[in-house]
Formats: C-alpha cells, structure tokens, sequence
C-alpha cells in the first residue's frame, strides 16, 4: 500500500458476536487497496484476529464497558491526534457519538457514520430513550454522511429528521460469496446432531434477544408440528432470552419437536445448509447478514416482514415474508414451503442470484462514493 495513500480510522465499540465486526472485516477487504486503514474497537475477537493476521494497525480501547467509557474516549482522543486520519468511519451509535464530536474537535476532514445499529430501535423505555436520542443527535451531527444499511433505516431517520436529507445514503453490507460449505462438514454435522433426512429441518440461527422474538416462532411450531408432525426444529444461539424461551416450548408441548444448540463446532452456514428452511422472526433488523447466508447456501426463507428482511427478501421469491406478531401466517408459510419441494427448489435458486448482488465488487463502488466527498459537501 502506497503511504501516500489516504489514511482512514474505523471505529467500532464492541468487536463481539453478532453481524457488525463481520461486516467491517469485509470493508476492510474491500477498501485495502484504496486506503492506509487502521481500526479502534472495544473488547477482542474475530476483527481483532483479523488485523493481527493481516497486519492492519488496531487498537484496543475501552469501550465495552461503560463505566470505563471515558478512559475509552481519552484513548480515541489520542489515537486521533496520533494517526491524523483523513476519513473517520464510525460503525457504533454510543462510541460513534464520542468519535464524532472527537473528531471535530481534531479536524478530521470526513466524518462518516455507519448506522449498523440505530438507537431507535430500542427505545423501550424511558432513559434508553433519552440516552439514545442523545447519541443519534450527536453522532449524525457531527458527520458528514451517514450510511444507512436498508431503505427502511434511512426512513427511520428521515422521519425524525436526524439530519439534512442529503446527509443520508444507503450502502447495504457486502458478503463475500463463499459458495455453498463443503458437503462433507454438512455431513458431518447432520450425523452429530442427528439431522434426519426424512424429515423437514427448519433452521433459525441468531443470539436469543428480546429482538429475536423467538417467542413468535415457538407459538406458531406449536401449529405447525399439528399439521406436520415430520417436522424438527433447531434453534443454533444463545442469549439471555434462553431459559424465558425455554419454559414457553415446555409450556406449549413442543419441546419433542426441538433442538437447542448453543456452542457449537460449526458455522452458522454450515447449519443453514444442513437444514430445509431456514426462519428469522425477529422483531427488526438494520440489515440481516444471516438472511444472506441462507441465500448463499440456496435455502428458502421464511422471515417478518419488518425492516431490514423485507430490504432483502422479497415476498413469494426468495421465501415468503409474514406480518410481525402473527403466528399463524408465519406457520401457514413454513407447512406451504413443507408440502411444495419446487417451491422450495425455485425459491433457493432465487436467492442464490439474489445474494450476487451483495458481492463485495457490486457493493464497492457504492461505498466509495458515499466515502469520497469533499467537506461541506
């Protein structure tokens, strides 16, 4: 990389599970022969093994504790001074608030956000709501641009007039295509976890949150296994909604007709493909970077029909999209899905096209563009 080159500093609060550092290894990926980059991050896992491995300059700061919030703050402060980057990227609301204002206060000439994760999507009670106001405020006023991942998001900025219009663009995540995972580890997983051939697997894969709202899903597997008894559901992540959810399959009967899996020795893509259908309920989403795998791997979907699926999916093509909170819609889906293998086969084939459109070089000349602005653009 010629050191001529722009530098640029990505910030995020948590590198942990969940779809957020995975997206930001791909830009990485994507933006290494444009730019000199360098990330800050709190916390340590993938995204940190994977600047170690490719020898990207990172940063380990303080800010997946928020008490120890400030002593992060004064670390991003320095690091700003030190690295004088020419574009801040900001791909978390709290510590995107912090770095916004940071970075004006040190002069960066472009402030961008990523809105991987909207606060108002939490607003549930009355302090989130404060707090979160006060970050999205900041945040999207101190930055140049701010990326949208879906249509729905940008919306839900728009509505509540975040910023100037022309502030917001819409770049959704890029996913490296893969391909479908290698049969013999399929194999292997249907033979560990006894995934019967003869029997129609629906796959969900996703940590157990409030958001998740698997709850929805048990209610309507309790109508599905009474039309279709041939028919299993795997429920792949953990989270503190596990034991709640759990006593609900007790309470309706369904528990025969489940499995739990919470570690694991294989990828979430491994498990959707090992499956028929995979199923998402959650309540909303930014993006959905699963419904991609799934895709990916040419499976049907059946999803809500709420932000971020509905930006991915669409109805009676790739799956079928149901309304939020009704069961029995949801379940008159996967029993249609279950009784039409054709069905099932021209949806996969549909969604193995459609995820190409997500390609890191589709993606790519859509997030230069939203990167290369001039200031007071």
């Amino acid at each position: 990389m010629n050191p001529a080159c722009p530098r640029l500093l990505h910030v995020m609060d948590f590198d942990g599970p969940g779809g957020g550092p995975q997206s930001l290894i791909t830009q990485l990926e994507t933006l290494k022969h444009r730019y000199v980059q360098s990330v800050a991050y709190g916390g340590k896992g993938r995204l940190a093994a994977y600047c170690e491995e490719h020898k990207i300059p990172h940063y380990q700061l303080l800010f997946h504790r928020k008490w120890l919030l400030w002593i992060g703050a004064l670390q991003l402060w320095f690091t700003l001074i030190r690295l004088r980057p020419d574009i801040l990227i900001l791909h978390s609301p709290m510590t995107g608030a912090l770095g916004a204002v940071l970075g004006w206060m040190a002069r960066v000439p472009r402030r961008v956000y990523i809105a991987r994760w909207p606060t108002f999507y939490a607003n549930f009670d009355l302090l989130r709501c404060i707090r979160n106001h006060a970050a999205q405020y900041f945040v999207c006023r101190f930055s140049h641009r701010i990326i949208c991942l879906t249509e729905s998001s940008r919306y839900q900025y728009l509505i509540r007039r975040a910023a100037p219009d022309e502030r917001f663009v819409v770049v959704p995540n890029a996913m490296t295509f893969a391909g479908a995972p290698k049969p013999e580890r399929v194999e292997a997983l249907r033979k560990q976890y006894g995934f019967d051939r003869h029997t129609y697997n629906v796959v969900s894969i996703g940590r157990l949150y409030e958001q998740k709202r698997i709850d929805w899903l048990l209610t309507s597997w309790q109508r599905v296994i009474q039309s279709e008894p041939n028919a299993h559901l795997w429920i792949v992540g953990h989270g503190p909604k596990r034991d709640e959810w759990h006593r609900l399959a007790e309470s309706l009967q369904i528990q025969e007709r489940i499995t739990w899996i919470e570690k694991q020795d294989f990828t979430g893509a491994e498990f959707i493909a090992a499956g028929d259908i995979f199923v998402h309920t959650a309540l909303f989403e930014t993006f959905g970077n699963v419904i991609l795998e799934a895709m990916q791997a040419g499976i049907p979907i059946t999803a809500t029909d709420v932000d971020g699926p509905k930006n991915i999916v669409t109805n009676d093509h790739e799956g079928f999209l149901t309304p939020p909170g009704e069961p029995d819609a949801f379940a008159d889906a996967l029993l249609r899905l279950m009784a039409q293998p054709e069905l099932r086969k021209r949806f996969g084939q549909a969604g193995l096209e459609t995820s190409r459109h997500y390609l890191p070089e589709r993606i790519a000349p859509r997030l230069l563009a939203a990167l290369e602005f001039k200031a007071g653009e």
